[in-house]
C-alpha cells in the first residue's frame, strides 16, 4: 500500500498526510501479521475498523456535502467500507489454512480502497470541503479511540449501545 496521495492544494495537505499515515499504519499491521499468522488478527482488524469508522463518520458526509450531483464513486466507496469490514470479521471464524488467503484478499482490497479514496479526495470540490476541520476532527476521534482501545481493547460501538444509557 505504499502509494502516495497526489500533490494537493495547501489546505488539503494536513488531512491527506494524516490519511497517508493511517494507510502506512494499516500496511504495518499486514506486515506484522504475515510472519506470525497464528497470532490473533485483532490489531489488523482494529486498523480496518478505524479506517471504516473515520470514513463513515467524517469523510463520506463531508464528501457528500461538497457536491450537489450524484457521485457514483462515493457510493461505491461506501460499499467498499462494508465489504472491508465484513471480510475483516470473517478472519476470526476462518480455518487457519484460509486465514492467509482472507488477509491477503483484505490487504488487496485495502490497497484498492485507498486508491479510490485518494481519487475521491482529489475530485472533491476544494471550496466545498472543510479540510482543516476534518483533519482536526479526525485527530480528535483517533485520540478518543486510542484511549478506548487502551482501556477496553476495542472501539466503542456507538450503534450497539443501549438507547438511553451512557456509553461505556
Amino acid at each position: 500500500m505504499q502509494g502516495t496521495l497526489d500533490a494537493p492544494v495547501a489546505s488539503r495537505r494536513p488531512l491527506l498526510a494524516l490519511l497517508q499515515d493511517l494507510q502506512q499504519a494499516l500496511e504495518d499491521c499486514f506486515e506484522t501479521w504475515r510472519p506470525a499468522p497464528r497470532v490473533g488478527p485483532e490489531r489488523l482488524q482494529l486498523g480496518v475498523e478505524l479506517l471504516c469508522k473515520l470514513e463513515e463518520q467524517l469523510l463520506y458526509p463531508a464528501l457528500k456535502r461538497s457536491r450537489d450531483a450524484a457521485w457514483p464513486a462515493l457510493t461505491e466507496a461506501m460499499g467498499d467500507v462494508e465489504r472491508l469490514r465484513e471480510l475483516s470479521r470473517r478472519i476470526d471464524g476462518a480455518e487457519a489454512s484460509h486465514r492467509a488467503l482472507l488477509v491477503g484478499t483484505l490487504e488487496g482490497m485495502a490497497r484498492l480502497h485507498f486508491e479510490a479514496l485518494q481519487a475521491l479526495l482529489r475530485d472533491a470540490d476544494p471550496a466545498g470541503m472543510p479540510w482543516a476541520a476534518l483533519e482536526q476532527e479526525m485527530r480528535a476521534l483517533l485520540r478518543r479511540w486510542r484511549a478506548e482501545i487502551q482501556q477496553h481493547g476495542e472501539i466503542e460501538d456507538e450503534d450497539g449501545d443501549p438507547v438511553g444509557q451512557p456509553p461505556r
